[in-house]
């Protein structure tokens, strides 16, 4: 019983609302009609065919209550159109834009590749260079010992630098940290409760 009495009075309250006409103010600007009518501003300057700014009073635009009501009327008619058509625009845009990530996230991989490629090509041809580069047997008049020794220190300085660097490339990684440890418990609590308790 009680399942019915709800059903109707929400019916009731249904056709009530839908019998409803709504007072439209010439009075009031075309901003708070599209507010109080429930259409898109937009819209109701497109239904009305005419350009309307939305803080002009009704009155003063030379459009009457009739005309109005006219627009409400054929908006109701294209009401659930003009729903979907928003929603299914919304919908091509969202997915649309996930296909681009996907594709944009895809070719990041491909990036990296390309970067691999470059290496290998590069390695190529320091591998070329090298077969080129002859070992010094004589050593010239005027190089002296303290030259030599400079420039192979100034090579091994420069190998320790490259090196370096690449172990700082390679540990932008955090190290892992337990709680227990950092807190200078390595011991756990448990252990000494239980030690305590067994003296007993």
């Amino acid at each position: 019983m009680k399942k019915i009495m709800m059903i109707v009075l929400l019916l009731g309250l249904t056709l009530s609302y839908a019998s409803e006409e709504v007072q439209i103010d010439s009075k009031a600007t075309f901003k708070e009609v599209s507010f109080q009518v429930d259409i898109p501003l937009k819209k109701l300057a497109n239904l009305l065919s005419r350009e309307i700014e939305p803080e002009q009073i009704v009155a003063e635009s030379g459009v009457t209550v009739a005309e109005i009501r006219e627009a409400i009327e054929k908006f109701e008619q294209i009401e659930d159109s003009y729903n979907w058509s928003i929603v299914l625009i919304g919908m091509v845009v969202v997915f649309l834009s996930l296909i681009l990530i996907g594709i944009l996230i895809g070719l990041l991989q491909q990036l990296n590749k390309w970067d691999e490629i470059k290496e290998r090509q590069n390695k190529r041809v320091s591998k070329g260079k090298k077969s080129k580069i002859k070992k010094i047997t004589a050593v010239d008049g005027n190089l002296s010992n303290d030259a030599i020794v400079a420039v192979i220190s100034a090579i091994y300085l420069h190998e320790l630098e490259v090196e370096e660097r690449n172990k700082l490339n390679l540990t932008w990684k955090r190290a892992p940290l337990s709680m227990w440890r950092s807190a200078n418990k390595v011991s756990f609590p448990n252990k000494t409760f239980f030690k305590v308790r067994r003296k007993f």
